[in-house]
């Protein structure tokens, strides 16, 4: 009611309306008269009476809506302000409450109006300036209106440029525009198209989702389309580069020589690329699924599990293959995220290193072995460094030597050799130095501990390139006792009074040389009968015993050599000729084998001794056909006289001798060394002996690349030289 009162005093007054009509009669008029001053082809009489009809109808139009209107509502506004001076009560009946009650109603219903008006207006808004893209699409595509974010996704400039178009002409190929009518056609609930090949407006190619919503009218009529555009390129993309890093690093595990594989929570393999498998010896089926315990042995699960605690550490471990082996890898464990429980957990990298191992054991094996033999030979090695300070010794110099270690190692080589021969031995090892990788020889003597001096025959290796060894290597053999046996048999030679006995003293002393060699002989062949050596070890025996056949065959040539250099019985007129071509019948097997061609020219008939002159020929000849170096050898033998003598010749063209050794060629064994093997050299030594006994001379003549002549001297067969020489 206080709201009546308050429109009921706000009515405008009798003299409001009249100013109103005034205004509105001046403004007719003044329009009237502007059309009269702007169209002047109107009659001005024909305006004015227009326009004083015009005021009329107004006054009249005025007068009416104040006597119809005004006044009732004046009216009405007193009686009811009369009605509310009065008492309450008085208006407390049914009619008024019911018309209270129906005016609170329709206010109430007003404002639920206006506040559901403003909720719609405010979802309007929301959704037309969401990021979502949003379409009103008619029945043939046509978009009907469309939001800012629509816009965006679209490529166009505003919402507005979207209105009108087709959606069609956003599709990028034949099969979204297929897709889009198969769907709508068949349109009665919200469906959703993903992924939809779409364009935008600058041609740029996008992937976007539909979500359509079909809109009915009362009848069940298709009448529009509400769409949910949304870009979803940047997930689309970002998969497939997904889907190509998986690809690219699967290749990778696939391929990889090394072994994979992945463990769940429960201990089961999951996956295994194909190298594990192949390591493992069972098929990549048979493995998934499969306990990682079943490929360990039993005794090495413990291990196992202290690796599984240590899961950034690699280990060497025994893997039990299908058929029962046992195969040694490297294996390294890693810690995967498991976001669900039954995920792989672990990850197995695992390398074959049974190669490797077995190579490394076999190393061992023989490092130990050949350790064995250098700690336990009777030989010494020594390695210098290059200022030729010893920086090794085999346990066998020390122990024959009797210096500690800390006494040698460090000490120049000088230290421990006596000093006449230290001059010597310098010589030597500085051409070492000079030659690397050769093989340098020399005997020298070396003083013990103790003060006692022995004889050592030693061949220096210079090996100080060798990124492993870096030093000279010598190897030192102790021969003084055959130092001095050969000074015995030297003394014997020049001494001795009688045939008969000296020929039992070489043969007991012969006895006695050899009997070491039988028992190592018979050691060696006792141990080549072990089954369990390997190659190397059964090749370095049989050398061993070859090289004892060598010393047995050398000390039966040194006592034949001896006792027939030693004899003294008279001299007798001996056809060379004879003697000469005895020796080649004798020979002809290792002639034949060389393919040697032989030239004799005739031979004088000399003063001397049969035996002796026929181990002379043999020597010499047998020499110059084994030590051939050319595929047609010609050995040639002459003779020409030269005063009381004969000068006897000896060519072969495929014999060098290097022209260190030729000045000592025919020296004493142990005053100098050469490249010549000990039984070469002893039947050197013999042959000057012989020749020396039958007072002549011997020597040599080298060529390169021509051949070696040997030369030697024997009296002539006149009665001037019948006496002994």
């Amino acid at each position: 009611m206080r709201a009546g009162r308050q429109q009921a005093s706000g009515l405008p007054t009798l003299q409001q309306l009249l100013f109103i009509a005034i205004g509105i009669t001046l403004l007719v008029f003044l329009v009237l008269v502007g059309a009269t001053l702007f169209f002047p082809t109107l009659p001005r009489g024909f305006l004015l009476v227009l326009d004083t009809l015009l005021f009329c109808i107004a006054l009249v139009l005025l007068f009416t809506l104040y006597r119809l209107v005004i006044v009732p509502m004046h009216a009405l506004v007193k009686y009811v302000q009369t009605l509310e001076s009065r008492q309450p009560a008085a208006f407390d009946t049914p009619a008024v409450r019911e018309m209270t009650l129906l005016a609170d109603a329709i206010q109430r219903t007003y404002q639920r109006m206006a506040d559901h008006l403003h909720k719609v207006e405010a979802y309007q808004d929301m959704i037309w300036n969401m990021p979502l893209g949003v379409l009103r699409l008619d029945t043939e595509g046509r978009i009907l209106s469309a939001n800012a974010a629509a816009a965006t996704i679209a490529g166009v400039s505003s919402a507005i440029a979207l209105v009108g178009r087709s959606i069609h002409e956003f599709w990028r190929d034949d099969d979204a525009a297929e897709q889009w009518r198969t769907s709508i056609a068949n349109a009665t609930h919200p469906i959703t198209l993903t992924p939809i090949a779409w364009r935008r407006a600058d041609g740029t190619p996008r992937w976007a989702r539909l979500d359509i919503s079909p809109v009915f009218d009362a009848e069940g009529t298709l009448v529009e389309l509400l769409c949910a555009l949304t870009d979803i390129t940047e997930p689309i993309e970002a998969r497939e580069h997904l889907r190509i890093a998986e690809q690219r690093y699967r290749f990778l595990v696939e391929s990889a020589s090394e072994g994979i594989c992945t463990i769940d929570q429960e201990g089961r393999i999951r996956y295994a690329n194909a190298a594990f498998a192949a390591l493992v010896g069972m098929p990549r089926e048979q493995l998934e699924g499969l306990s990682w315990k079943q490929l360990c042995f039993e005794e090495d699960i413990p291990r196992a599990y202290q690796l599984w605690q240590h899961q950034s550490s690699t280990a060497e471990f025994r893997i039990r293959r299908a058929d029962g082996t046992e195969r040694w890898a490297y294996i390294s464990v890693g810690e995967l995220p498991a976001p669900q429980p039954h995920a792989e957990r672990w990850i197995v990298l695992a390398t074959d290193i049974q190669a490797q191992k077995e190579a490394r054991d076999a190393l061992a094996q023989s490092e130990a072995y050949f350790r064995a033999l250098v700690q336990h030979s009777r030989d010494s090695i020594l390695v210098l460094d290059e200022h030729l300070r010893v920086r090794f010794m085999s346990d066998a110099g020390l122990r024959f030597s009797g210096y500690a270690p800390d006494e040698v190692l460090g000490q120049p080589l000088e230290y421990l050799l006596v000093p006449e021969d230290r001059p010597y031995a310098r010589e030597r090892l500085q051409e070492a130095l000079q030659n690397p990788d050769r093989a340098v020889s020399a005997i020298a003597r070396y003083r013990r501990k103790n003060g006692t001096v022995r004889t050592l025959a030693c061949i220096a290796t210079n090996l100080l390139h060798n990124p492993i060894v870096r030093g000279i290597v010598i190897n030192a053999h102790d021969i003084h006792d055959y130092v001095l046996l050969q000074q015995e048999l030297e003394r014997a030679l020049q001494n001795a009074s009688s045939d008969q006995w000296f020929e039992s003293h070489l043969l007991a002393m012969a006895s006695e040389f050899t009997k070491p060699l039988h028992r190592i002989a018979n050691n060696l062949n006792h141990v080549l009968t072990d089954s369990e050596l390997g190659t190397s070890h059964t090749q370095a025996i049989e050398d061993a015993l070859e090289t004892t056949r060598t010393l047995h065959t050398l000390v039966d040539e040194m006592v034949r050599s001896a006792i027939i250099v030693a004899q003294d019985t008279a001299f007798t007129e001996v056809d060379l000729n004879e003697l000469v071509q005895a020796i080649l019948k004798a020979l002809a097997p290792l002639i034949q084998t060389y393919q040697t061609t032989v030239i004799l020219d005739e031979l004088p008939r000399v003063q001397g001794h049969p035996a002796q002159l026929s181990l002379l020929f043999q020597a010499l000849l047998e020499y110059s056909i084994q030590h051939t170096n050319t595929s047609t050898p010609l050995l040639r033998l002459s003779a020409e006289r030269d005063d009381e003598m004969w000068k006897i010749a000896i060519y072969s063209s495929g014999t060098s001798i290097a022209p260190e050794n030729m000045a000592r060629l025919f020296t004493s064994l142990l005053t100098q060394e050469t490249d010549l093997t000990p039984g070469t050299r002893l039947r050197f030594v013999s042959c000057r002996h012989i020749v020396e006994r039958h007072a002549g001379r011997i020597w040599a003549h080298t060529e390169p690349d021509r051949g070696t002549t040997f030369y030697f001297t024997l009296p002539t067969a006149s009665p001037s030289n019948t006496n002994d020489a």
